[in-house]
């Protein structure tokens, strides 16, 4: 009797165990999806910040903190001055999630290949820089105020 007792304990510390572990990773993997999908926001208001003079760049206040923003803000209100627009494509792949306690680390490979500079009416302007390969980046983000927020990006190589 005993020794059947003890492997029901025993089977059962198992499956208590088995079941937090499955908890931790199933939460863990929320958190991943929650980080990535608000990466992908971010790109979305970057996208309509550079392609319209209509959107306010400050909605990127919503996604961006510290030097990144001041510096993506102060490029939209460049352009906006010189009458430019940003029009076309922006892909990303081999998109990857690291995520620890309130700071994740997205790495992308982002490729600005249809990304063009224009003119008001569509126009491209010539002489600019034509990316023709992915570029590889890293995108430190922080939980603040209960949502995540890019930081100061790094461009790791060639993807």
């Amino acid at each position: 009797m005993k020794k059947h007792t003890l492997s029901i304990g025993v089977s059962f510390v198992i499956v208590v165990v088995i079941g937090i572990i499955g908890f931790y990773q199933f939460q863990e993997y929320c958190v991943k999806n929650v980080v990535r999908e608000r990466y992908f926001q971010y790109w979305d208001a970057y996208k309509s910040v550079f392609s319209s003079n209509s959107t306010d760049p400050n909605i990127l206040e919503n996604y961006a903190r510290g030097n990144y923003l001041r510096k993506v803000i102060s490029g939209a209100q460049e352009s906006r001055k010189n009458g430019n627009l940003s029009l076309g494509n922006i892909e990303h792949s081999n998109v990857h999630e690291f995520v620890l306690n309130d700071h994740a680390t997205i790495q992308d490979c982002i490729n600005f290949k249809d990304w063009r500079l224009t003119d008001l009416s569509g126009k491209p302007i010539e002489g600019q820089l034509i990316h023709s390969q992915g570029q590889l980046y890293e995108f430190p983000l922080n939980k603040i105020d209960g949502q995540w927020h890019i930081m100061q990006p790094k461009e790791i190589g060639v993807c």
